[in-house]
């Protein structure tokens, strides 16, 4: 894998709250799709095109099959915008 684990919701809010913050505020979100099949073309001809150039590029062939199974993943079932997680707070006063 090309990239690092990301944390999850959990781990996050974890950490949030080991910072002893004021006010914290935690917002998890995401726009629902009605059909996740429907908007997808753009990202399709996008994983392809990246799939083209890395083919005349040395040691990528982990890049494309990892490019292979998400064409793969969003033909199964389908696409959507990410989910958006924030965490906000004020640090305590007189903490530097």
């Amino acid at each position: 894998m090309y990239h690092r684990a990301t944390y999850t919701r959990h781990e996050l809010t974890d950490f949030a709250k080991s910072l002893k913050l004021n006010k914290t505020n935690i917002i998890d979100s995401y726009v629902p799709v009605d059909n996740p099949n429907k908007n997808c073309e753009s990202l399709i001809n996008n994983c392809k095109d990246t799939i083209k150039r890395l083919q005349n590029m040395p040691n990528s062939s982990e890049l494309i099959a990892e490019g292979n199974t998400l064409l793969h993943r969003i033909s199964e079932i389908g696409c959507a915008s990410a989910s958006r997680f924030i965490i906000t707070g004020y640090k305590p006063k007189g903490d530097k």
